[in-house]
């Protein structure tokens, strides 16, 4: 290498390097300082429709520290600012789910879970819910199946529970067969089924033998939707079952 070459090059490198060390660092996972969260904020509310998008767009790495905020705004009465919230929210989970980013997605989950609480506004635990379907792993499960006994969140919460992976989804799906009134048992045996929850088909085959017809076909229907074999075949009681034998 020629003298003039070698010495650009090493002022290249030496202005890389300067730059490099004098460049602000990024923002740490978690470490979104109130004054972040409070800019962050005033862009959401901006009177400007541009700025709102611009700011849910980069909301991902913002996190966990913004999610309760942004989750008050759901209710404001300007649409465009409770939708830039909503899509903020959105942002923030996906974000949160990237794979590697497990600490990122636990700190999350943790924020959306503490929005489940019934002194919430339903539209904030309805949007808890539909994220939680996306960032919550095992440790949320009990938690989220707890408001099952909530008549009005139900059928949120099960759907939420539906697209959790893991085991502990399909447990609490398959307890709730044995504890939540009849007539929402058939939208959990589709959840099961929806899951292909092979670990609960003796569950689902006890249900084929219930008397309470609805309850019965929708058994035997995610029998035939989830791949692997019962223990044993059900025996399905009354005239549902004179008709099968027959």
């Amino acid at each position: 290498m020629q003298y003039s070459e070698r010495k650009r090059f090493v002022g290249a490198l030496s202005l890389a390097v300067a730059l490099c060390i004098g460049s602000p660092k990024p923002t740490v996972f978690g470490a979104a300082t109130p004054e972040e969260v409070k800019a962050f904020l005033a862009k959401i509310q901006d009177a400007n429709a541009d700025a709102r998008y611009a700011a849910w767009k980069s909301a991902g790495p913002l996190g966990a520290p913004t999610v309760a905020s942004l989750a008050q705004l759901l209710v404001n009465e300007t649409k465009g600012v409770a939708k830039a919230a909503s899509e903020a929210l959105n942002t923030i989970a996906h974000y949160a789910s990237r794979p590697g980013a497990d600490e990122e997605r636990r700190a999350v989950s943790k924020e959306l879970a503490g929005l489940l609480d019934a002194k919430q506004p339903q539209v904030v635990r309805v949007k808890a819910l539909e994220l939680l379907a996306l960032t919550a792993c095992d440790d949320c499960v009990p938690r989220i199946a707890s408001f099952l006994q909530e008549e009005e969140l139900r059928d949120d919460v099960r759907r939420t529970l539906e697209r959790i992976p893991g085991k502990a989804s399909v447990q609490a799906l398959m307890d709730a067969l044995k504890t939540m009134p009849e007539e929402f048992r058939p939208a959990i045996l589709h959840s099961l089924a929806q899951k292909n929850a092979a670990e609960a088909l003796d569950a689902i085959v006890d249900c084929a033998e219930s008397p309470n017809k609805e309850i019965a076909i929708a058994a035997y229907q995610a029998i035939s939707r989830i791949d692997g074999v019962p223990f044993r075949r059900p025996q399905p009681a009354g005239r549902m079952g004179a008709a099968i034998r027959t």
